[in-house]
C-alpha cells in the first residue's frame, strides 16, 4: 500500500497561507478581473442574480438582461478563477436564452455531475409560468432534461392571468430537486409554494398536491425566496407572508418529505414572525453544522428605513437565545441595508452579502457583514466588521456571494452607471484559517489519494492526548459536507478508516481531523 506523507506539504501550505492572508480581510482583491471588478454593460439594464463555483474553481454567474422594451433574456456566463471570461463555455463564455416576452432566472445550483440547473419565470404578458433550465457543463442545453433543456410549468389553478414565479432551487441527494416561489390561488392571492421535480424535469406527483405544497394565505402578497433540503429530506423555505393589506412578516415553513407541513416546527409548521410591524423578509436560509437555521433579509420602519436582518432558529422553530439579541441580529448603516445571501464559513464565522447606503435611487454599495458564531460583528473584517465596494457612485447591490477554495469572496449583482444597471462582479480578500492547529506537528498520512465515492481511505496520524476522533470533508465553499466519527483513540500513532461519502461530487476537498485541517483529498468517480 502506498502512503503519501503530508508533513512537508503542510509546512509549505502554511507558508503560503501567510502570504495569502497578508491583505486585510474584506478589502478588494485587485488581481481579480480588472482591478478587482468585472462590469458589463449589455446595452440597457442588466444584473447578475446568482452564482456558483464549480469543483474546478470556475465561476458560473446567471442574470437577466433587459432591452429597451423591458423584454428579459437569461444570460449565463462562466469565468476562470481569476475573473477572466472562460471562452470554452457556450458561445465565447456566454449562454443566452429567450422565451416569449420574458425569461427571468433568479437562482442556480451546480449538480454533482457538473450540470447547471436554474429557475425563474417566463411570460407572454398573458400568463406567467415557472421556468427551469438545465445546461451541460460546457454551456449547451441538456437534451435529457425537459424539452431541449427547458421546463415550463404552471401550478396555479387557472391558466390565463394567474401567475407562477420561481425564486429558489435546492437539490436532493437522489437527484430530485425542489423549487420555491409563489403561485396564485383561487382567490387570486399569491401563496408561497414549494414544488418538487424529478431529476429529468418532470413533476414529482408524489409530493404535496399534484407535485406542489402551498401555505394558505388571506392577503394578496406572499412568497418564498429561499429554500433548503435537510439531510433527513425535510424542506425548509423562507420569504414573507402578509398579515394585513399594508404589511408583511417574515415567513419560515418546514415541510415533511411528502409535502405536508411539519407540525413539530413552531407547532404548525409555519413561523409567521413580525419584527418591525411594517415589512420583514427572509431572502436566504442555510443550515448550520449543528442543524440550526440562519436566515437573512431585511426589516423596514414606517419611514421605509431598511435594515439588514438575520435570525437563528433551532429545529423546533424557536429563536436561539445566545445568538445576537435573543436570536436576532440587525444592521442599520443608512436608509438601505439588505442581506441577500448568507454563508457559514469553514471556521464558523457568518458572512452576509447585500447592499448598504441610501435607499434607491440614492448611492448604495455592495455590502458585506461578517459575524462571529454568537452573532457579534467580527471586528477583524473590513471596518469594524463591515466592508463596502462602490462602482460609479450610484445604486449598487450584491445579490449573491460564494467562497472560492482559497476562501476569497466572490460577489455578483448590479452596478448603476448613472443611466442603467450593469452586470457586476467583485472579489474580496478573506482570512479563513486553513492551518492544521493541534495536528500541526504530527505526521499525517492518507491513502489512497485520489479516491472515489464510497471508497475507504486510511488516515494515519499522531495524537498528543487520547480522545474521540472526528473526520470532516469540507468543500470549496468551506462547508462541511461529510462527517465520520470513527470513535475513541489513544495517544500516539493511530490509523483510522473512513468511507468517502457517496453524496460528494468530483473535486478537491479538505479533510479535517478533529480541530485541524489535514490536506487536500481529490475525489474522482
Amino acid at each position: 500500500m502506498k502512503l503519501v506523507s503530508f508533513t512537508f506539504l503542510i509546512s509549505i501550505f502554511l507558508v503560503l497561507q501567510g502570504t495569502l492572508f497578508s491583505q486585510p480581510p474584506g478589502s478588494l482583491d485587485e488581481t481579480f478581473a480588472t482591478n478587482g471588478k468585472f462590469v458589463l454593460n449589455n446595452g440597457f439594464t442588466d444584473l447578475f442574480t446568482d452564482l456558483e463555483i464549480t469543483s474546478d474553481g470556475k465561476i458560473v454567474a446567471v442574470g437577466i438582461t433587459y432591452d429597451v422594451t423591458w423584454a428579459a433574456t437569461t444570460l449565463v456566463m462562466r469565468f476562470n478563477p481569476d475573473g477572466s471570461i472562460d471562452q470554452t463555455f457556450a458561445n465565447n463564455g456566454i449562454f443566452t436564452f429567450s422565451l416569449d416576452a420574458e425569461a427571468n432566472i433568479f437562482d442556480l445550483v451546480i449538480r454533482p455531475n457538473g450540470k447547471i440547473l436554474m429557475v425563474g419565470s417566463t411570460t407572454d404578458y398573458n400568463v406567467y409560468n415557472f421556468l427551469i433550465l438545465q445546461l451541460n457543463e460546457d454551456g449547451t442545453p441538456d437534451d435529457s432534461f425537459g424539452v431541449n433543456g427547458v421546463v415550463v410549468k404552471k401550478f396555479s389553478p387557472v391558466t390565463n392571468f394567474y401567475e407562477d414565479h420561481a425564486y429558489a432551487v435546492a437539490l436532493m441527494e437522489d437527484g430530485r430537486f425542489v423549487v420555491a416561489g409563489k403561485s396564485h390561488d383561487l382567490q387570486y392571492n399569491f401563496s408561497p409554494i414549494v414544488a418538487r421535480f424529478n431529476e429529468n424535469g418532470t413533476v414529482d406527483e408524489t409530493f404535496g398536491t399534484n407535485g406542489a405544497a402551498r401555505i394558505p394565505v388571506l392577503e394578496v402578497e406572499n412568497d418564498f425566496d429561499g429554500v433548503l433540503v435537510q439531510p433527513d429530506g425535510k424542506i425548509v423555505a423562507t420569504g414573507h407572508i402578509a398579515n394585513n393589506f399594508l404589511s408583511f412578516a417574515m415567513l419560515v415553513a418546514r415541510f415533511l418529505p411528502d409535502g405536508t407541513l411539519d407540525q413539530t416546527f413552531d407547532s404548525d409548521g409555519v413561523l409567521n414572525w413580525v419584527y418591525s410591524g411594517v415589512d420583514d423578509e427572509g431572502y436566504d436560509i442555510v443550515l448550520t453544522e449543528n442543524n440550526e437555521y440562519l436566515i437573512t433579509g431585511f426589516t423596514t420602519t414606517v419611514t421605509f428605513n431598511y435594515s439588514m436582518l438575520m435570525i437563528k432558529l433551532d429545529q423546533q422553530g424557536s429563536f436561539v437565545s445566545d445568538f445576537g439579541t435573543n436570536g436576532v441580529v440587525m444592521a442599520d448603516y443608512g436608509t438601505y441595508d439588505v442581506g441577500s445571501k448568507v454563508i457559514v464559513q469553514g471556521d464558523g464565522k457568518i458572512l452576509v452579502g447585500g447592499g448598504s447606503g441610501t435607499a434607491p435611487p440614492g448611492d448604495s454599495d455592495f455590502a458585506f457583514w461578517r459575524y462571529l458564531p454568537d452573532g457579534t460583528l467580527d471586528q477583524t473584517f473590513g471596518t469594524d466588521g463591515m466592508a463596502k465596494v462602490q462602482f460609479f457612485g450610484n445604486y449598487d447591490e450584491a445579490l449573491s456571494i460564494a467562497l472560492q477554495s482559497d476562501g476569497k469572496i466572490i460577489a455578483v449583482g448590479k452596478a448603476n452607471n448613472g443611466i442603467n444597471h450593469d452586470f457586476a462582479m467583485i472579489r474580496l480578500y478573506n482570512d479563513i484559517s486553513i492551518g492544521v492547529n493541534d495536528m500541526e506537528k504530527s505526521s499525517v498520512l492518507i491513502s489512497p489519494n485520489p479516491a472515489v465515492q464510497g471508497q475507504l481511505v486510511i488516515i494515519e496520524f499522531e495524537m498528543d492526548t487520547p480522545g474521540n476522533v472526528t473526520v470532516q470533508f469540507i468543500n470549496s465553499l468551506g462547508k462541511v459536507c461529510g462527517l465520520a466519527e470513527p470513535g475513541y483513540y489513544s495517544a500516539g500513532k493511530n490509523q483510522v478508516q473512513v468511507a468517502v461519502p457517496t453524496s460528494l461530487s468530483n473535486g478537491v476537498y479538505l479533510l479535517r481531523v478533529n480541530n485541524g485541517y489535514v490536506f487536500k483529498l481529490l475525489i474522482n468517480k
